[in-house]
Protein backbone atom coordinates (compact mmCIF):
# COMPACT_ATOMS: atom_id res chain seq x y z
CA UNK A 1 0.00 0.00 0.00
CA UNK A 2 1.40 3.61 -0.96
CA UNK A 3 2.92 5.51 1.57
CA UNK A 4 -0.11 8.44 3.20
CA UNK A 5 0.46 11.45 4.83
CA UNK A 6 -1.93 14.06 6.71
CA UNK A 7 -3.73 17.16 4.91
CA UNK A 8 -5.15 19.46 6.95
CA UNK A 9 -6.78 22.84 5.92
CA UNK A 10 -9.47 25.17 7.19
CA UNK A 11 -13.14 24.89 5.77
CA UNK A 12 -15.89 27.28 6.60
CA UNK A 13 -18.09 24.75 8.74
CA UNK A 14 -21.22 25.23 6.97
CA UNK A 15 -20.00 24.79 3.92
CA UNK A 16 -18.11 21.55 5.33
CA UNK A 17 -21.99 19.70 6.53
CA UNK A 18 -23.61 20.57 3.40
CA UNK A 19 -20.76 18.41 1.81
CA UNK A 20 -20.78 15.70 3.95
CA UNK A 21 -24.45 15.32 4.03
CA UNK A 22 -23.89 14.78 -0.30
CA UNK A 23 -20.94 12.86 0.07
CA UNK A 24 -22.81 10.74 2.47
CA UNK A 25 -25.49 10.49 0.27
CA UNK A 26 -23.16 9.15 -2.63
CA UNK A 27 -21.41 7.26 -0.33
CA UNK A 28 -18.39 9.19 -0.13
CA UNK A 29 -16.15 9.99 2.73
CA UNK A 30 -14.03 13.75 2.23
CA UNK A 31 -11.28 11.90 1.94
CA UNK A 32 -11.72 9.96 -0.72
CA UNK A 33 -13.14 13.17 -2.41
CA UNK A 34 -9.75 15.08 -1.93
CA UNK A 35 -8.03 11.84 -2.95
CA UNK A 36 -10.25 11.98 -6.13
CA UNK A 37 -9.37 15.57 -6.61
CA UNK A 38 -5.64 15.23 -6.46
CA UNK A 39 -5.52 12.16 -8.60
CA UNK A 40 -7.68 14.38 -11.25
CA UNK A 41 -5.14 17.22 -10.84
CA UNK A 42 -2.14 14.74 -12.07
CA UNK A 43 -3.94 13.25 -14.78
CA UNK A 44 -4.76 16.59 -16.19
CA UNK A 45 -1.97 18.45 -14.96
CA UNK A 46 -4.33 20.87 -13.42
CA UNK A 47 -7.40 21.79 -11.48
CA UNK A 48 -10.01 19.82 -12.82
CA UNK A 49 -12.58 22.14 -13.54
CA UNK A 50 -12.46 25.80 -14.69
CA UNK A 51 -11.46 28.45 -12.19
CA UNK A 52 -12.50 31.77 -14.33
CA UNK A 53 -13.08 35.22 -13.42
CA UNK A 54 -15.29 35.37 -16.69
CA UNK A 55 -18.30 33.08 -18.24
CA UNK A 56 -16.79 32.44 -21.33
CA UNK A 57 -19.05 29.90 -22.26
CA UNK A 58 -16.78 26.76 -21.96
CA UNK A 59 -18.93 25.52 -18.89
CA UNK A 60 -21.36 22.77 -20.76
CA UNK A 61 -24.24 23.62 -18.19
CA UNK A 62 -24.70 27.66 -18.47
CA UNK A 63 -25.42 28.51 -22.01
CA UNK A 64 -23.77 31.42 -23.45
CA UNK A 65 -25.96 34.34 -24.93
CA UNK A 66 -26.39 32.99 -28.35
CA UNK A 67 -27.49 29.82 -27.54
CA UNK A 68 -30.06 31.30 -25.13
CA UNK A 69 -30.66 33.73 -27.51
CA UNK A 70 -31.69 30.96 -29.83
CA UNK A 71 -33.47 29.15 -27.30
CA UNK A 72 -35.89 32.51 -27.09
CA UNK A 73 -36.98 32.73 -30.92
CA UNK A 74 -39.91 30.96 -31.83
CA UNK A 75 -39.25 27.97 -34.20
CA UNK A 76 -41.20 28.24 -37.32
CA UNK A 77 -42.30 24.68 -38.06
CA UNK A 78 -39.99 23.36 -35.94
CA UNK A 79 -40.46 21.32 -32.62
CA UNK A 80 -39.06 22.81 -29.25
CA UNK A 81 -38.46 19.42 -27.76
CA UNK A 82 -35.77 16.68 -28.23
CA UNK A 83 -37.74 14.09 -30.25
CA UNK A 84 -38.35 16.79 -32.72
CA UNK A 85 -34.86 17.61 -31.96
CA UNK A 86 -32.97 14.84 -33.22
CA UNK A 87 -35.58 13.65 -35.37
CA UNK A 88 -34.27 16.95 -37.39
CA UNK A 89 -30.90 16.29 -36.39
CA UNK A 90 -31.42 12.41 -38.17
CA UNK A 91 -32.36 14.17 -41.42
CA UNK A 92 -29.59 16.49 -41.91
Amino acid sequence: MPKTVMFRTRVDAARKRNAEKILGRLGLTPGQVVNAMFAQVAVRQGVPFPLTLTDDGYLPHVPNAETLASLREPAEGKSRTVRGFLRAMSQA
